[in-house]
């Protein structure tokens, strides 16, 4: 069995991602579409220990010259005030536009950077970002040696097991990135050809743990505290990242890193759930307006729906869902397993 190194801490133990400190390692993962500035707002209240916003273009960012361009890329970074430490995905595959969009953004706030190397997207596939740029472990390293020049801030990258299960340069990556600079590095268990689908290899996960110096995150199929722990325990993580269960449930955040410490999970019931969602629809209202507010919500309230009682009934309504009495009308069918609202 492979022997972890000394870097490699226990469950809940102080993680250093650079100048930033934390205790709990537990994180919201970036994903597209879903992790805007409000959702991450009650994830944090929920739980998560540190955020990351979704992918930022670093070539539209220096790309953009005119200020209501610029204002659009840059909305990603949008956060409210517990959303602290702010860290900031970017994708791109050109050294010089990486370096100048992480020097940008450290620039208008963020505490942190971090370089998505595992989006199996087609379209950033298509562009030479994500998982096609760690395909070729020799030019992310060198784009990522581009971004270290460029900012002192925290840099992290999240990458994958390799492009398929014949092809993994994991090994070389990671190594590569931590002699570059990296601060952390953020591993999900599956190889970019099986998308968000199948096993997570933890013992990969090990053997990059084992053979690199800075901490590593691992993800990928955490949805409960034992989960998280046997991925620390198994793998020598310095803490965990939580997608899709977030999405579901924010709660799992609180509930995860409440086993983590080896304390009683948190009493959750479906009034503070409702309470916590009416947060998350206020807070896009408030920045954007019912109607988006609403649209918005709809890929949150599918998630919520699983499992549930009246799941068919809210995803029935979904693609209508446009208005404040409508997303009302669906936390009624989500929490109260009310069916009128079907007769109306």
């Amino acid at each position: 069995m492979l022997q972890l190194p000394p870097h490699a801490i226990g469950v809940l133990g102080l993680l250093e991602f650079g100048s930033i400190q934390l205790d709990a390692g537990v994180f919201l993962a970036p994903m597209a579409g879903l992790t805007d500035f409000a959702f991450r707002s009650v994830c944090k209240t929920a739980g998560a220990e540190m955020t990351v916003t979704e992918m930022m273009s670093a070539a539209a960012l220096v790309r953009a010259k005119r200020p209501p361009a610029v204002k659009r890329v840059v909305s990603i970074m949008e956060a409210e005030p517990n959303d602290r430490p702010l860290c900031v995905q970017l994708f791109g595959n050109d050294a010089d536009e990486l370096a100048g969009a992480a020097a940008k953004i450290a620039e208008l706030g963020a505490d942190a950077v971090d370089l998505n190397l595992g989006c199996p997207a087609k379209k950033v596939i298509c562009s030479g970002s994500g998982a096609a740029l760690a395909r070729d472990a020799q030019k992310a390293v060198s784009v990522f040696a581009a971004m270290r020049k460029a900012t002192d801030k925290p840099l992290s990258a999240k990458i994958r097991i390799g492009w398929d299960q014949q092809e993994d340069n994991s090994m070389e990556l990671a190594k590569g990135l931590a002699d570059a600079g990296c601060d952390m590095l953020i591993v999900h268990g599956r190889p970019r050809s099986h998308g968000m689908a199948g096993p997570v290899d933890l013992q990969k996960i090990r053997s990059i743990v084992s053979a690199v110096s800075i901490p590593v995150v691992g993800n990928g199929e955490v949805a409960c505290g034992d989960d998280a722990e046997k991925m620390i325990r198994d793998c020598g993580c310095g803490g965990v990242m939580i997608g899709r269960a977030a999405v579901a449930d924010p709660f799992v955040l609180g509930r995860i890193r409440a086993h983590l410490a080896g304390e009683p999970a948190p009493a959750v019931d479906d009034a503070m759930r409702r309470k916590l969602i009416e947060e998350h629809f206020a807070l896009l209202e408030k920045r954007w307006g019912e109607r988006i507010a609403a649209v918005r919500m709809r890929p949150h309230a599918a998630w919520l729906s699983k499992g549930r009682e009246n799941a068919a009934s809210v995803r029935r309504r979904l693609s209508e869902l446009d208005s404040a009495d409508g997303f009302q009308r669906i936390l009624d069918l989500l929490f109260e397993n009310r069916e009128a609202a079907d007769d109306e």
